[in-house]
């Protein structure tokens, strides 16, 4: 099926309309003065592991036994 044009003679055709653009007012921000606040991280607290003092045990000299050739 064919559609067929429709032919509209140029001074019968609508104009369409430019729609004008409103301008935009541009709101002047306000600066929000930053806090100095530390945020709360949810750590989890480290076991502290005691370090055990070890005693330094005082060594025996161990005498080297001689192996007979």
């Amino acid at each position: 099926v064919k559609k067929t044009i429709h032919l509209v003679p140029i001074n019968l055709r609508k104009k369409k309309k430019k729609k004008k653009k409103k301008k935009k007012k541009k709101k002047k921000k306000k600066k929000k003065k930053k806090k100095n606040k530390k945020k709360k991280k949810n750590k989890k607290k480290k076991k502290r592991k005691r370090k055990r003092k070890k005693r330094k045990r005082e060594k025996k000299k161990r005498k080297k036994k001689r192996k007979r050739k």
